[in-house]
């Protein structure tokens, strides 16, 4: 795997995932693990842009985070700070539209109960 390519990382539900630029990856790890035949994996957070966001959803509210996950955007690395409509023209971003990496840091940090951090060198540093 290249170094530098994950722009989010989360935990989700159902565990850690990576997105990056025309590249996702789930079953990971944020930190460095060994996989059970033995290989050792950097973790995602190695393999991060700086400033990449992180988001723990492990102590949220379950319904109210699969019901952003389930009706809000998806996210597109490649937008960066905008946005890219599916249907409607309207001011707030809905399922099937895609949004940056800073629209989407702030529409999850408005679900109670998430942690939140950034990559810095390849470590998150948490809230």
């Amino acid at each position: 795997m290249s170094q530098n390519q994950w722009h989010l990382i989360g935990r989700g539900l159902n565990g850690w995932h990576a997105a990056g630029i025309n590249v996702t990856s789930s079953g990971g790890q944020l930190e460095p693990y060994t996989y059970w035949t033995g290989q050792e994996c950097d973790g995602y957070a190695r393999e991060a842009v700086d400033g990449a966001f992180v988001y723990d959803a492990s102590e949220a509210d379950p319904s109210i985070f699969a019901r952003v996950v389930i009706s809000g955007p998806m996210l597109h690395p490649e937008l960066f700070s905008g946005w890219r409509k599916f249907g409607q023209d309207d001011f707030y971003p809905h399922s099937f539209d895609y949004v940056g990496p800073e629209i989407f840091e702030r529409i999850y940090r408005m679900i109670p109960g998430m942690k939140f951090g950034h990559v810095q060198n390849g470590v998150c540093v948490w809230e």
